[in-house]
């Protein structure tokens, strides 16, 4: 499969391109996402920040290249800009119960405006957490049967950990037929 989503059939691709939102609230996290990118640029009129993330996937031999769509001025009221999106990172501060509080409402504007791709559910600050925030966030990522991943602000694996979520989500959700970077 392409980055544009089409059957390459039996072509073995050596890099996968994805699209991929990242939102959440003020002071959720998304910066923390963002700061790992390899190249970013902002579009402030249009709210959106957008990056370029590369990691290899040593386990199917390529390289993923993400093009990240952080949303930095709260919810898009035209989403054109965000159609081709393969998934999004919903982002909370775990000290923050505001921050995720507000996740489910961030899922459903997403899906509203992109359709039904999948989630993944992000808590940052772990460190400083509570645990009822941490039970806060996998129940509601529970309820869109999406993946969690809590991060470390000074820990780039967790971080990049996000990305292979993502990746494992994607996969997870194209046809049998479809190839992702061979496999």
């Amino acid at each position: 499969m392409d980055a544009a989503g089409n059957n390459c059939g039996d072509y073995d691709m050596k890099e996968l391109v994805m699209k991929v939102i990242v939102a959440g609230e003020p002071g959720s996290g998304k910066s923390v996402i963002s700061q790992v990118n390899d190249a970013c640029i902002s579009l402030r009129p249009l709210g959106v920040s957008i990056g370029l993330k590369s990691i290899p996937d040593k386990e199917q031999q390529c390289n993923l290249t993400f093009t990240t769509w952080t949303l930095t001025k709260g919810r898009p009221k035209d989403t054109t800009y965000l159609q081709g999106s393969k998934a999004a990172i919903i982002c909370a501060d775990l000290t923050k119960i505001k921050t995720i509080k507000k996740m489910r409402s961030w899922a459903k504007s997403i899906r509203k405006g992109v359709g039904d791709i999948p989630l993944i559910f992000v808590g940052n600050n772990v460190t400083d957490a509570e645990g009822g925030n941490v039970d806060l966030i996998l129940k509601i990522a529970k309820s869109y049967d999406s993946p969690v991943v809590l991060t470390r602000l000074d820990d780039r694996a967790s971080i990049e950990e996000v990305f292979l979520q993502v990746v494992k989500a994607v996969r997870g959700s194209v046809k049998e037929d479809s190839k992702i970077c061979g496999t």
